[in-house]
């Protein structure tokens, strides 16, 4: 809106400050602001940054004439905002922040879904683990139950008082102390004796009542180093179990 001059180095006071312009034709001008006059090494600095001698002296500051007319069109437009417009922005950003918080809480919600779902796989696996250990044990236990079971299948045989009652049901020792000795139960097969305080024992009867517990057949009975002393030795029938007094 001020007419500037072809060329030269000009000292324009401005409507604030103080301004140093060099004009060369046909280039960009250089220029410089001070919010004061410009001393002499303000100046001297100036010059060395438009390329010019640091002899020139400093002119006096000059206010250029205004334009009657500006030589680029001004175009001022004023705008004014509608109370209907207002609305329309208060609305549209509140759909805006409410759409940033609902993805906020679906991230948030995500990440703790992706946590607990990341936990529920860490027990899992540690349950997984224990539950292995726990069935492996299980089966080692069901596999020496087996063992266990058939082993006393093997080594069925009847109860040391099925033996005791035989012997009294034989007659022998009426009104007279007998003891079990010696039981042994070993490899399908029976020993034991019994030791009679007085009297001969009638071995046939004894034998007869032996031969009817059904846990044992090829029974035999042998007087010991001790007449009182009465061995028996009888197989065992593997199936069968004692059948009790």
């Amino acid at each position: 809106m001020r007419a500037l001059p072809d060329e030269g180095v000009f000292l324009l006071a401005c409507l604030e400050g103080y301004e140093g312009v060099r004009l060369v034709p046909g280039r960009a001008p250089i220029t410089c602001w001070w919010p004061r006059p410009p001393d002499d090494a303000e100046w001297v600095e100036f010059l060395r940054d438009a390329g010019l001698s640091a002899n020139l002296p400093r002119p006096q500051p000059t206010s250029l004439p205004w334009l009657e007319k500006p030589t680029q069109a001004v175009h001022v437009v004023r705008t004014r905002v509608r109370d209907g417009q207002i609305a329309e922005y208060v609305f549209y950003a509140m759909l805006v922040f409410c759409a940033g918080a609902l993805a906020l809480w679906l991230a948030l919600w995500q990440l703790t879904l992706n946590r607990a779902l990341a936990d529920a796989q860490t027990r899992h696996a540690a349950l997984s683990s224990q539950l292995e250990r726990v069935l492996a044990d299980r089966e080692a236990a069901e596999r020496d139950a087996a063992a266990v079971a058939e082993l006393a299948g093997n080594e069925a045989g009847p109860e040391q008082i099925q033996l005791l009652l035989a012997v009294a049901q034989a007659g022998v020792g009426n009104g007279q102390k007998f003891t079990l000795d010696e039981w042994d139960v070993r490899n399908g097969k029976l020993r034991a004796a019994v030791r009679i305080e007085a009297g001969d024992a009638s071995r046939v009867a004894l034998l007869r009542a032996l031969e009817a517990i059904e846990a044992l057949h090829n029974v035999r009975i042998q007087v010991g180093n001790d007449t009182r002393m009465l061995v028996v030795t009888a197989e065992l029938r593997p199936a069968s179990v004692g059948s009790g007094a």
